[in-house]
């Protein structure tokens, strides 16, 4: 009983989870474990919010931590109360992640308004570019498939001007990795170019490249590669609660009950 509300309680907010932000992918492949509390191929952990001067930092912990346990609209009215306030009102860090949290709750329309926001206030902030992205991708995906094609260039660019600004990034490998598998073959979608940047993931955050080749892997039905992966991430990096409940949620959605009590219960 238990154990189905732990996980029952990550599907408990409201945003939907289609072409999932940078947080939901990367986050739902670990479940609520820290930086990593949803997937479907995209992104998803707490991202890093670094290149806004020196923004409230604590503020955005605080808000990065309540999604991590699935607190989404917790998240949102901290963050929106934050921008209200007359010494936040330069702060680009601040209003790109508020963007994301409206993407995540289908409002595309504030989020392309905050995220443009945030990246003319601080045109440096690599998190607002990689934000202003993610709000790109999610209005397109709106779009029949020619409008779509039409906005892949500035939806790349903006990812890749969030690169550029800040290499170490991880959320970044996931933004190409979700563009890697949602963009057909003729416009340049590969499963092994998203299996590259998965690599270059792995060098930045090792847990996060398991999990990010183990969300790879189910997106392309690999089930034995998918359980491989975050086997490997919970025995490698038992310390870390990522890739163990990870690998407790994966052994629990095949039923496997008996074997996911202890990574589950461990995380």
């Amino acid at each position: 009983g238990d154990l189905v509300l732990v996980l029952d309680q990550e599907n408990a907010h409201s945003p939907s989870p289609c072409f999932n932000s940078i947080e939901s992918t990367r986050m739902r492949r670990a479940g609520s474990a820290t930086r990593a509390a949803a997937i479907t191929v995209w992104v998803l952990a707490a991202c890093v919010l670094g290149r806004a001067a020196a923004p409230p930092a604590s503020l955005l912990q605080q808000a990065q931590n309540l999604v991590e346990w699935g607190r989404w609209k917790q998240a949102r009215q901290l963050i929106a109360a934050a921008v209200a306030q007359p010494e936040n009102r330069d702060q680009a860090a601040l209003w790109a992640y508020y963007g994301h949290l409206q993407a995540e709750f289908d409002d595309l329309k504030a989020a392309d308004e905050l995220t443009r926001k945030a990246t003319k206030m601080d045109p440096d902030c690599a998190a607002c570019h990689l934000y202003r992205f993610e709000a790109l991708a999610r209005r397109a995906e709106t779009m029949n498939q020619f409008r779509a094609l039409l906005q892949l260039h500035g939806i790349k660019k903006e990812l890749e001007t969030a690169e550029r600004l800040d290499p170490r990034l991880a959320d970044i490998q996931w933004g190409w990795i979700r563009l890697d598998l949602t963009l057909p073959a003729a416009v340049g979608g590969s499963t092994s170019d998203a299996y590259k940047h998965a690599d270059r993931l792995a060098q930045l955050d090792p847990v996060d490249g398991h999990l990010a080749r183990a969300a790879i892997a189910q997106d392309s039905q690999d089930a034995t590669r998918e359980l491989n992966e975050v086997r490997a991430a919970a025995r490698d990096y038992p310390q870390d609660p990522r890739g163990v409940f990870a690998l407790g949620k994966t052994l629990y959605l095949r039923h496997d009950f008996a074997g996911a009590v202890g990574p589950l219960s461990r995380a």
